[in-house]
């Protein structure tokens, strides 16, 4: 017969040795849990909202009344807010067409200044404005220089001979209005 070759027993490492599993636990009877004593506890004290003191009335005022205005009743002066507000609407509907006006009345008074014809010159000035709702020009300057100074003389002189300019529509309820508008020099 064959000898039957034992295998020699190899120890592992120290750090992969299995830890032999622990025996089971024998059974016993299921041990009787009291059941835990529950100490009664106090509610918390409702807190109600103290009520507010009522106010005593004041005394009356030994100063006198105050005297009567003239301003209308709140619903007449709601209605007259309301009216200015329609004129705002209107006046804001009518400024384009004024512009137009306003615009069609300085062109009529450019005047391309010899010289600079002459010599070639072209540019567009900057001419900022105020006018009156008469017409009156309450002050003009320079926004910005066309880059030739006999065309920016010019521009200002136009709207000295340009006076007076088209006075405000009745919609136009404001005292006076801003303008800054472009003049332009060309050749063509």
């Amino acid at each position: 017969s064959t000898p039957v070759q034992e295998k020699p027993e190899v120890e592992a490492p120290p750090e992969q040795k299995v830890q032999p599993t622990p025996p089971e636990p024998a059974k016993t009877e299921p041990t009787k849990v009291e059941p835990a004593k529950v100490e009664p506890v106090e509610p918390e004290p409702v807190v109600m909202p103290k009520p507010r003191p009522k106010r005593e009335p004041k005394p009356p005022s030994r100063q006198p009344p105050a005297p009567r205005t003239s301003a209308p009743p709140p619903a007449e002066r709601h209605a007259a807010s309301a009216s200015l507000a329609t004129r705002g609407e209107t006046a804001v509907a009518v400024l384009p067409s004024y512009r137009d006006r306003l615009a069609a009345h300085l062109q009529r008074f450019k005047r391309y200044p010899s010289g600079a014809k002459s010599s070639g010159a072209q540019g567009t000035a900057l001419l900022s404005f105020t006018v009156g709702r008469n017409g009156r020009v309450l002050g003009s300057r320079l926004a910005r220089s066309s880059g030739n100074a006999a065309l920016d003389a010019e521009t200002l002189a136009m709207i000295r001979r340009a006076e007076p300019l088209p006075a405000f529509p009745p919609q136009m309820t404001q005292s006076s209005l801003s303008f800054t508008v472009p003049v332009r020099f060309s050749l063509r």
